[in-house]
């Protein structure tokens, strides 16, 4: 019976050796290397980057104010057409605000994302951020746009403005009233 073990374990020694040479596994790690983590990487701004501004009558502007995991949800319709990889919506940010916008921003089934940094924002500017996947638009096409914020405690608003018949915001509490946001859509071609 022990030789029956013996032969077992040195069968298994024998193929985890085999296995550790294979050219598809990693090389083993010391067991004294540091681990280390790198933060996701953002981006960067594909030039050049021509922006359009969504038609918006920026006369009667109220502040939406997003706090850390609040969301708002919008529509808006693309005056023209190329390869859309960018996003800005105007924001406040009272002089300094913080946390991490989060853009989703879909055409149909056809979805990407983009991330930034609030701190970045001029106040009452427009706040851009590359898609992680430029996404392929024609003049016309509705987008429906998702915007969060993750992290901060400062003070931080969506400038919202009166919009055409049936253009609606949901709000953070899930709330929708009429309107629009303020974007910019930034194009690579």
């Amino acid at each position: 019976m022990q030789r029956k073990n013996s032969r077992f374990i040195i069968s298994l020694a024998a193929l985890a050796s085999i296995a550790a040479c294979s050219n598809d596994q990693p090389a083993a790690e010391s067991a004294h290397a540091p681990t280390t983590v790198s933060e996701p990487t953002v981006p960067a701004i594909r030039a050049p980057l021509r922006l359009v501004a969504t038609p918006t009558a920026l006369t009667d502007g109220s502040p939406i104010l997003l706090g850390d995991g609040g969301m708002v949800r919008n529509q808006v319709t693309s005056a023209e057409g190329g390869t859309l990889a960018a996003i800005g919506v105007q924001v406040g940010n009272y002089g300094g605000s913080d946390g991490v916008l989060a853009i989703k921003i879909c055409k149909e089934l056809i979805c990407s994302e983009a991330t930034t940094q609030i701190a970045k924002a001029a106040d009452n500017g427009h706040l851009i951020a590359n898609l992680d996947t430029p996404i392929e638009i024609s003049a016309n096409d509705t987008l429906q746009v998702s915007i969060g914020r993750r992290g901060g405690q400062k003070p931080f608003a969506l400038w919202r403005y009166s919009a055409n018949a049936g253009q609606e915001i949901t709000l953070p509490d899930s709330s929708v009233v009429p309107g629009t946001l303020s974007f910019k859509l930034g194009f690579s071609n």
